[in-house]
């Protein structure tokens, strides 16, 4: 926090990386290896002998050699430690989610047993393939496109990972328009939009959520159709000239111009 230096979280690695011994791709093949093992739970000792063992055979192994050890040094790491494996899973449990520049969003996760069941039985319903009788619109693997099959194209093309990735924006639709029953801090879920005026009469450009996320003008009046809306017109200092308001609003859509 003050700029001291800091000791190398993996001092044998460090030192083999710093005099050039190791390259970048055996640096990162230890450092993935060990990083699953790195936290309560599991014996230091270990750990440190693991990276020892790692670093001394990198410097004659090859990348797909260094791998198979490194399985070989997990596997002799106790995973259980000294905690059961129920008070390991909840202590490492975690979700990160961060926005792309591009709009999108990404990030990584670590589920409870018992949380990782719940999703799954959540999903699994809606993630689905659905077949559509030739010449209705099947979804396409480009997200939300839509094409309109012939006699041979009834089969919905998106892959598993697709599949439950609009499982998943279906569920949270679900529980969004739930109004009430899913509070939010205290209040009902709320998803605050801006957008210039003139993009959202031409249906055009893009809209902007409060943590900066951009969402395309269809995407925008798609989430007007399914929300109790309050309209605010602002300046182009962000100033509040006009405030609508309408019952049990969940979501706000603010143009400005």
């Amino acid at each position: 926090m003050v700029g001291e230096p800091l000791i190398p979280v993996r001092p044998y690695l460090a030192v083999a990386q710093r005099d050039g011994e190791l390259s970048a791709e055996q640096v990162a093949i230890v450092e993935r290896a060990l990083t699953p093992v790195d936290r309560r739970g599991f014996a230091p000792a270990d750990i440190d002998a693991g990276e020892q063992l790692l670093v001394r055979h990198a410097r004659s192994f090859g990348p797909e050699d260094l791998k198979q050890l490194a399985d070989r040094v997990l596997d002799a790491i106790d995973p259980d430690g000294t905690l059961p494996k129920e008070e390991l899973n909840a202590d490492r449990r975690f979700v990160h989610l961060r926005p792309t520049r591009d709009g999108a969003w990404t990030g990584e996760f670590r589920l409870t047993g018992a949380v990782g069941a719940k999703l799954k039985a959540l999903l699994d319903p809606l993630a689905t393939l659905r077949l559509c009788p030739a010449g209705q619109a099947v979804p396409v693997a480009e997200g939300s496109a839509f094409i309109t099959p012939g006699p041979l194209h009834d089969i919905d093309t998106r892959h598993h990972g697709q599949r439950l990735h609009d499982a998943l924006e279906d569920l949270c639709d679900r529980l969004l328009r739930a109004g009430d029953t899913v509070p939010s801090g205290g209040v009902p879920a709320t998803v605050i939009v801006t957008i210039d005026l003139d993009d959202l009469l031409n249906r055009c450009g893009y809209g902007r959520s409060s943590d900066g996320t951009l969402i395309p003008t269809a995407t925008v009046l798609q989430l007007a159709d399914q929300a109790d809306i309050i309209p605010a017109v602002l300046n182009s200092s962000g100033a509040v000239l006009d405030l609508g308001r309408s019952r049990g609003s969940r979501r706000i859509i603010k143009p400005w111009r």
